[in-house]
């Protein structure tokens, strides 16, 4: 959800321009291994397969925008790495809602298939798994066109001066 008055692109300039480049990533890799923890617990249960396999899918394709994002700072041009950073954010942010998702799949999942849930119980779980289906079929496809801007290096929102506006 978008934070008003520029929070949001401060935000995501602080995500993108500090806290994922920090240490050579370190607080990323740190965040992969938590999500590829509950990618492991998921594996266990067939259901959660194409939903765990989209988690995996796309990750990678973070990876992969984030290591071209980082040859685009290497090359010394800061203001076309952070043009962006609201799309990064956006993407990161469906990431972590649908890891998250992931994780009460497995919960429901679990409380589904070993117990025996009955009334508000049963409805509470089956809602549970419900919604982390409709999370994964409805946004995070909104991923691969996000993912598709950042690859992209045509800098739209980059202007040398105001005569390339008229162009």
């Amino acid at each position: 959800m978008s934070l008003y008055e520029g929070t949001t692109g401060i935000q995501a300039q602080a995500l993108l321009g500090r806290q994922v480049v920090e240490n050579q990533g370190k607080s990323l890799i740190l965040w992969y291994n938590e999500v590829g923890r509950t990618v492991q617990e998921a594996e266990k249960n067939a259901v959660l397969s194409p939903y765990w396999e989209s988690l995996i899918a796309e990750m990678r394709q973070l990876q992969k925008v984030t290591s071209h994002l980082f040859t685009v700072a290497a090359q010394g041009n800061a203001e076309v790495f952070l043009s962006d950073a609201n799309l990064y954010m956006e993407a990161f942010g469906i990431l972590n809602v649908a890891w998250q998702w992931l994780r009460q799949g497995i919960v429901a999942q679990k409380a589904l298939s070993e117990g025996s849930p009955k009334g508000d119980d049963l409805a509470f779980y089956k809602s549970k798994i419900h919604t982390m289906k409709f999370y994964f079929h409805y946004e995070v496809p909104k991923l691969k066109g996000l993912f598709e801007r950042l690859m992209d290096t045509t800098a739209l929102t980059i202007f040398e001066d105001e005569t390339e506006i008229l162009l």
